[in-house]
């Protein structure tokens, strides 16, 4: 399902529309990378220029179970923590080391109470490395945050409390060091998506297909194009779920229904003026 089912069902949805002779539209530019799962490190530069060019993008990321499509993604933030301290012996001379595990612990603690569900802003650290021997006052650890954010502004607010966590001594003789930063910009709902997806539930009701809109956690693509401005509708793949697992499954059934919806969703959007910007 992610994403093998996303990449045949656009291909044969153009493979449909060529078959036409369709020629109703300036560009289609297609963009497949194989960097996603990683934070598009390399294709970035090429998806946001590309989408520059755009007046409207679709992303084939897979259908939800229920064959919803996503008009609205949290962003992601990640940042390294280091927390530097002081080593002593642990059995001779406690009192002369300052415990930056101990430091670390209170600012995670700290960090976890800035989860905030109702609003969707979510934290989450695991500690990557520390410490020598357990009679070695730690002087060096180092943690991993993952942080998802629904809007810029929320983003933006919770990061200027992280900050302020990561700069209190927690312990007397330790310090933080914060690296890191938004790596995927949050995928905001905007009339003009609010437009696609009218588009894409009229192409469903011609049809006969059941379509859903709906919003979730997970990063994509369709984020990047979606921080420039440009209207996105998301999740046009396969149906399928347990992304990421051994059970993750595809229904093969949606997929020539999702080709036709795609097909159909361009050949109507690009007839539309109010998309061109």
């Amino acid at each position: 399902a992610d994403m093998k089912g996303g990449v045949i069902t656009l291909w044969e949805a153009l493979r449909a529309l060529r078959s036409t002779g369709w020629d109703e539209f300036k560009t289609l530019t297609v963009v497949h990378n194989a960097d996603e799962e990683v934070g598009s490190l390399s294709s970035r530069a090429i998806i946001e220029s590309e989408s520059k060019k755009a007046d409207l993008c679709f992303v084939h990321e897979p259908g939800r179970p229920d064959g919803s499509v996503v008009t609205a993604r949290k962003g992601v933030a990640r940042f390294v923590l280091t927390v530097h301290g002081k080593s002593s012996h642990a059995g001779t001379a406690p009192r002369d080391g300052a415990s930056a595990m101990v430091a670390l612990a209170h600012k995670v603690v700290a960090i976890h109470a800035l989860n905030d569900f109702d609003r969707g802003v979510t934290f989450n650290s695991i500690v990557t490395n520390g410490g020598s021997r357990s009679n070695v006052v730690p002087d060096l650890v180092k943690a991993e945050i993952d942080m998802r954010l629904p809007t810029a502004a929320l983003g933006d607010e919770a990061i200027a409390r992280l900050k302020s966590i990561v700069a209190q001594e927690h312990v007397p003789g330790t310090r933080g060091v914060l690296e890191g930063g938004v790596n995927r910009p949050p995928m905001e709902a905007r009339p003009g998506t609010q437009a696609l997806l009218a588009i894409a539930s009229d192409a469903a009701k011609t049809l006969g297909l059941p379509l859903k809109a709906t919003s979730t956690g997970g990063g994509s693509d369709g984020n990047f194009a979606a921080a420039l401005g440009i209207p996105v509708l998301d999740g046009l793949g396969a149906v399928g779920g347990a992304y990421h697992s051994p059970d993750e499954w595809v229904d093969l059934n949606s997929i020539p229904q999702r080709a036709a919806l795609t097909a159909l969703l361009v050949w109507e959007a690009c007839k539309r003026s109010e998309f061109l910007r």
